[in-house]
């Protein structure tokens, strides 16, 4: 093995950035912590968090770090990374990456940054994050990860291949515990801010990636009681020119985790989920399906391929494939999702492709123009 090129470190010292690791239902490595420690091309050299025991139990599991709770801009100094991996909520990220600029301002050392999803907690917030990204010039990835899953670029080939004929319709859906409760006897309205954001996340960055941006969304958001302070449900459509439709569902307040994606082919059907396939086809001489062998090529883990990514993109070999661009196209298409749900459902533009949906809809739905 060489010598490590890039001196890492992650801060958010929680599930995502260090407290994960080893679970026995995950790819190993599956944090930002392991995946540092497992790649040849980084030293994992400090991590921090506010909780100071989260900090000591990283300590524990990596010796030769060093640790902080205060004064992140110090531990910059102290540690001099040149990649860090921003994995704290996302409603501290603007403040984390106005500190990584202001380091950078003093000492130029960061190359890239893995910066974990939504890439703020609206667009406004989004568009200021962009901003201090471009000044500290750094290689920024998004934490979308399935754009860095073997199957799911696989099946951006095989729609592109058609192999199958066109596709014509996504069913996609994810399911997670996410909501956020309200507090005493507070009775707020309705609010937007759940699991579409946080884990919904995931869902609409996929249909971007597999196939490009929608011209319009509908969708409604419900809550199931009054001490929940956000949506817990939100279900809808999505709808492009030339193209399939989309019809999706983000569940909260699930006692497990599940991501569902369903291709509707022409001439076959692919459904998957949490790594699992099923592939069906139209049966020879009939018109049921008959299950087929799945064709998917071997996985690779996707961690440590979002790695191997950003050091080509460090290099300037590569553009990001999950830029902050397109972290923020998913939060606008969310905020129409939540805009249409606010106003009963109505479809709502995009501001991507033409205004109108197909003649075909007209008169049919409630459009906004």
């Amino acid at each position: 093995m060489g010598i490590p090129l890039y001196r890492s470190v992650v801060i958010g010292l929680g599930r995502i950035g260090f407290s994960l690791e080893g679970d026995r239902f995950r790819a190993s490595p599956c944090t930002h912590a392991g995946s540092f420690e497992a790649h040849p091309d980084f030293e994992l050299v400090g991590g921090y968090d506010q909780d100071p025991d989260s900090a000591e139990e990283f300590l524990k599991n990596y010796p030769k770090s060093q640790i902080a709770s205060q004064n992140l801009l110090e531990f910059l100094i102290s540690t001099r990374p040149s990649v860090v991996s921003v994995a704290v909520s996302s409603s501290s990220h603007l403040e984390v990456i106005k500190t990584l600029a202001k380091y950078q301002s003093l000492y130029p050392t960061i190359l890239g940054i893995l910066l974990e999803k939504p890439v703020g907690m609206n667009v406004g917030e989004a568009l200021l994050i962009q901003s201090l990204c471009d000044e500290m010039k750094a290689f920024i990835v998004v934490c979308h990860d399935r754009r860095f899953y073997t199957e799911f670029q696989y099946f951006k080939r095989l729609i592109q291949s058609r192999k199958f004929g066109a596709l014509q319709h996504i069913r996609i859906e994810i399911n997670c515990g996410s909501f956020a409760e309200g507090k005493g006897k507070r009775k707020a309205n309705l609010q937007f801010g759940g699991p579409m954001l946080h884990d919904g996340t995931h869902l609409v960055d996929l249909v971007l990636f597999l196939l490009g941006d929608p011209g319009w969304v509908q969708a409604i958001c419900t809550r199931s009681s009054q001490r929940v302070h956000t949506e817990d449900t939100c279900l809808g459509s999505m709808y492009f020119k030339d193209g399939p439709t989309v019809s999706f569902l983000c569940g909260g307040q699930r006692k497990y985790f599940h991501f569902a994606l369903e291709l509707g082919f022409e001439k076959a059907r692919i459904l998957h989920g949490n790594s699992q396939s099923v592939w069906l086809r139209r049966q020879k001489g009939g018109y049921f399906l008959e299950e087929m062998p799945i064709l998917l090529p071997k996985a690779k883990n996707p961690y440590l391929e979002r790695l191997n990514h950003l050091v080509l993109g460090i290099q300037g070999q590569v553009e990001s494939l999950a830029s902050v661009r397109d972290g923020i196209r998913t939060l606008e298409l969310i905020e129409s999702i939540y805009d249409s749900a606010r106003n009963g459902g109505i479809m709502k533009t995009t501001g991507k492709n033409p205004a109108y949906p197909p003649k075909a809809m007209v008169g049919r739905m409630s459009i906004n123009r």
